[in-house]
C-alpha cells in the first residue's frame, strides 16, 4: 500500500473540511503527532483508524484508499476471521446496518 498517497488524501480531505490536525486527531482519538505521520505517509494507519478518518471526514473508505493502492493491488482471499474483524470494526464505527 502507498501510505504517502493515503496521507495526501487524508490531508486534502481534512483541509477541505477546514479542520486542523489538532481538531481531527481529537475527534478520532489519536495524537496530533500520529495524524501528522499518517498525512506524511511515515506511519501506517490501522483499519480502525482509517474507518474513523473516513467517518470524521465524511468520505467513503474507498475515497481515502483508492489512490493509495496503485501498483500494489494484489487480491488475496480473505479468511473468515478477517471478515469477522472487518464487520466488527464497521459495526462499531459506522452507522451502516450489517
Amino acid at each position: 500500500m502507498n501510505y504517502k498517497a493515503l496521507g495526501e488524501r487524508v490531508r486534502k480531505s481534512r483541509k477541505e473540511m477546514k479542520l486542523s490536525q489538532v481538531n481531527l486527531a481529537s475527534q478520532i482519538e489519536i495524537s496530533t503527532s500520529f495524524l501528522g505521520h499518517i498525512e506524511r505517509g511515515t506511519r501506517k494507519a490501522s483499519l480502525e483508524t482509517i474507518v474513523r478518518l473516513a467517518n470524521a471526514l465524511h468520505v467513503g473508505m474507498d475515497a481515502l484508499l483508492i489512490d493509495s493502492l496503485g501498483e500494489a493491488l494484489h487480491f488475496q482471499p480473505i479468511t473468515v476471521e478477517e471478515w469477522s474483524m472487518i464487520i466488527d470494526i464497521l459495526k462499531r464505527y459506522t452507522s451502516i446496518p450489517i
